[in-house]
């Protein structure tokens, strides 16, 4: 009798979890993950910790592409990217994240283009960064429902824009 219960306490422990409901589901908990894991990202970079809100994001971006919430991971993981000074990756991610239609990446995006051109004085980074500025600035009026991070720094945004168009020369 030992032996059966220890045969199947150690079945129980090396077969794999299967869901209370069988088939194709998708609970709520499932659905809002790629949230979540956007969420434990932002959390990781306010406290400094860039690789780990890359790997958040990774996350995302394995279960996700193609959604609205892979178009944040990528901006945020230009973020990150940036943050462990790797320039040239945040920007492609930027790219990614305005490829599926997420906003925010082009202030973003403008913001690393504004850098490389005050870095190297390239003029296409400084023509890149104003059209980048300019679509922001053009989401901004566009009466298009803004979310809460742009929204309590809209005033903030607006003085950033103004500065970076002076330094590009507008």
């Amino acid at each position: 009798m030992r032996l059966l219960w220890s045969l199947l306490l150690l079945a129980c422990a090396l077969s794999p979890l299967v869901p209370a409901r069988a088939g194709n589901f998708t609970s709520m908990e499932e659905r809002a993950l790629p949230r979540v894991l956007i969420q434990r990202g932002e959390r990781f970079l306010n406290l400094g910790k860039p690789q780990a809100a890359l790997a958040c994001y990774d996350k995302v971006l394995a279960c996700c592409e193609g959604t609205a919430e892979a178009a944040e991971a990528h901006n945020d993981r230009g973020v990150a990217l940036t943050r462990l000074g790797r320039p040239d990756e945040a920007l492609a991610a930027y790219e990614k994240s305005l490829a599926g239609n997420y906003p925010l990446a082009h202030f973003n995006l403008g913001k690393a283009l504004l850098r490389r051109f005050e870095a190297s004085g390239d003029p296409a980074d400084g023509v890149r960064a104003r059209e980048s500025f300019a679509a922001f600035s053009r989401w901004l009026d566009s009466g298009e429902p803004l979310p809460p991070v742009v929204s309590y720094n809209l005033q903030e945004l607006r003085e950033y824009l103004a500065q970076a168009g002076k330094t590009l020369g507008e």
